[in-house]
């Protein structure tokens, strides 16, 4: 975008706008030469571009909004037969409006003009402006992401896939987290205290996670590692699982980082909601 002051050729008027920057508007106006000396202007008139009839490309665009505050009172009809030709006064000078229709000579004789345009094409063009692109772009970040999973994604024995965390900085900026750990611990189990139903769920659902190899008590009991915080969602309003394990993976160290922080998002790989809604 670009601001633009602008003025007339004939008195002091000043116009500031904004425009867009855009590569080309259109075609350049008029598609031919106007054979000038054809027309009949009035010599007191002072136009806003003397060169009107030469082509020349479109340098601005600007709204209806803007262009009506610029005209005056003041018209007039030059139109011939089936050539339209109008004046129309401006605080920029005369501006030219034309539907003219002027013959060309050749060696052969005369010859007419035939404008064409290729609507297949066009039509074409607009359907693949309207189409939703069925390539996801990935970002710089996101496409690191994906080629660490490529590299470093195994699968065990028992056929389940294992990949190494996509850490984008070192985890060696991490600082101490188990004293944060074990205050949310010891809170949650004063909370379980009056509640001695859903201790007994979140027990069991820890449990599982064990059983399924999921988790195993710690060996040491340093500050070195991530102590990953946990607490109970509950939801009475479920048939089935009214209590569920959230662990909180961006809670901070005493570095000021989280292992949220120093992992990599990666690309979203489900369809978008507006994809689900324009299918539905």
């Amino acid at each position: 975008m670009i601001t633009i002051t602008f003025r007339s050729l004939h008195n002091d008027l000043k116009r500031t706008l904004s425009f867009l920057v855009v590569p080309n508007i259109s075609d350049s106006v008029p598609n031919d030469l106007i054979p000038r000396e054809r027309l009949k202007i009035p010599s007191y008139i002072r136009l806003a571009d003397p060169e009107f009839h030469k082509p020349a490309p479109v340098d601005m665009f600007i709204g209806s909004g803007t262009t009506l505050s610029l005209f005056c009172i003041g018209t007039i009809n030059l139109s011939q037969g089936n050539n339209d030709l109008i004046f129309q006064k401006t605080m920029l000078g005369w501006v030219l409006g034309e539907g003219l229709n002027f013959p060309k000579t050749s060696a052969r004789g005369v010859a007419n003009n035939c404008m064409l345009t290729d609507l297949e094409s066009s039509i074409e063009r607009f359907w693949l402006i309207e189409e939703i692109p069925e390539k996801v772009q990935f970002s710089a970040a996101e496409h690191e992401c994906e080629e660490h999973f490529k590299k470093y994604v195994t699968r065990n024995e028992d056929g389940r896939y294992v990949v190494a965390l996509p850490f984008k900085k070192s985890p060696e900026l991490l600082g101490q987290s188990r004293s944060i750990a074990t205050k949310r611990l010891q809170y949650l189990m004063s909370k379980f205290s009056r509640n001695a139903n859903c201790k007994e769920q979140y027990n069991a659902a820890i449990q599982t996670y064990i059983d399924l190899g999921y988790m195993s008590t710690a060996e040491s009991s340093d500050d070195s590692g991530y102590y990953l915080p946990h607490h109970a969602v509950i939801k009475s309003s479920n048939s089935t699982t009214k209590v569920r394990v959230v662990f909180d993976a961006s809670a901070k160290t005493t570095s000021g980082y989280s292992l949220n922080d120093l992992l990599m998002t990666g690309p979203t790989i489900q369809d978008s909601l507006y994809s689900l809604v324009l299918r539905f």
